[in-house]
């Protein structure tokens, strides 16, 4: 934007003349040079500050010959900016990277340790400075806030209902600074909703796009319509798989109906309560050679997690594993994992900066929420 532009945006905004909005803004900017060359500082709330500071005599290298020269002392003017300016520059930022960042969370089938792997991912995530939000979107079995003994007034099934008019009212507070969003009972009639009445509630998540960098969806296990539109609607897909036989192949069922759908992004594997890393790579192989052979998506182990005695005593004591023994096994790979998939690691912000425009998670949702789909 230049001079000018900003003229017209400020004679429309304070519906002034361009005249009048001309003079105003050379006004602004001569006092402002004016108290400067007085030595005084100009603060304007919330935006930031203005002042001159004395740099030292120093040493320096000459950019152009390389050559050191002597820099004598100057006075510089020098801008701190402001909570408002700082919280531009943030989303910016956030938005150059992609973010929020919406990772799903799934299963071929119950008991793969999906939930409580899903809580303490979110808690990693935490402890590197992302604000992380879990949607508990295991339907008819939502457990979320049950795994960590917390009680959950309101729930999505409010949202559906209509006594919730914001996703804002239902987030509570879980351990290591993560929101959750229960889910109740709400998400099983989604896709039976009329029109008009999923676009409200899709709707309201549109909010959770202003301070969230990641959302972490636990979805259910299977291959049902809702969960397969999460998936979707996601950025990454994670699925859970256990060395079992059954939950081998039904790891395999749901990437089939991801490759049936042409789902464009990543999908991820990690191979959860293995004895040995050995065995993780072993059950990696088997699924893998046989994703290869038949379809044409190609998932990416992601890493294993070992199996931990902690995993179950921690669940007894209603306590995230990650708080529970942040120095298990288990919480170490969980840690590793977090760092593979956070989203601000330079790998993903350049992966993310040169794909296509990123569409909102409520944008996707609601295309893929429709009746069509």
């Amino acid at each position: 934007m230049n001079k000018n532009e900003l003229i017209a945006s400020i004679a429309e905004k304070s519906q002034t003349s361009l005249r009048q909005s001309d003079r105003v803004l050379n006004t602004t900017l001569h006092c402002i040079e004016e108290a400067l060359s007085n030595g005084d500082k100009v603060r304007i709330a919330g935006f930031g500050t203005f002042e001159v500071k004395e740099r030292q005599a120093r040493r320096a290298r000459n950019p152009r010959t390389g050559e050191i020269i002597e820099v004598p002392s100057s006075r510089v003017p020098v801008f701190k900016p402001g909570k408002s300016v700082k919280k531009v520059v943030a989303n910016i930022d956030r938005r150059k990277a992609g973010l929020p960042r919406v990772i799903s969370v799934t299963s071929g089938k119950g008991g793969a340790g999906k939930t409580s792997f899903v809580i303490n991912l979110a808690i990693a995530l935490a402890q590197q400075q992302l604000n992380v939000y879990v949607i508990d979107a295991d339907l008819g079995t939502a457990n979320v806030d049950v795994l960590l003994g917390i009680s959950s007034r309101y729930t999505i099934h409010n949202l559906v209902d209509g006594s919730k008019k914001n996703v804002r009212d239902i987030v509570v507070e879980g351990p290591g600074g993560i929101k959750i969003i229960p889910g109740g009972s709400g998400l099983q009639s989604l896709t039976e909703l009329p029109d008009e009445e999923l676009n409200r509630v899709i709707e309201m998540f549109g909010s959770l796009d202003e301070d969230a960098d990641v959302i972490l969806i636990d979805t259910g296990s299977g291959i049902s319509k809702n969960v397969v539109n999460f998936l979707l609607a996601s950025d990454e897909v994670v699925v859970i798989v256990t060395p079992e036989p059954h939950s081998v192949t039904d790891a395999y069922a749901l990437v089939k109906v991801l490759d049936e759908k042409k789902y464009p992004k990543p999908v991820k594997m990690v191979f959860n309560m293995v004895e040995s890393v050995d065995e993780g790579k072993n059950v990696a192989r088997r699924i893998l050679e046989v994703i290869g052979r038949f379809l044409d998506i190609k998932p990416q182990p992601l890493w294993y997690i070992e199996k931990d005695d902690n995993v179950s005593r921690s669940i007894k004591q209603f306590k995230p594993l990650m708080h529970f023994n942040p120095n298990s096994a288990a919480s170490k790979n969980i840690r590793t994992i977090a760092e593979k998939l956070n989203p601000l690691k330079k790998a993903a912000i350049v992966s993310l900066m040169e794909a296509e425009e990123p569409k909102s998670f409520v944008t996707k949702l609601r295309s893929l929420f429709s009746k069509a789909s």
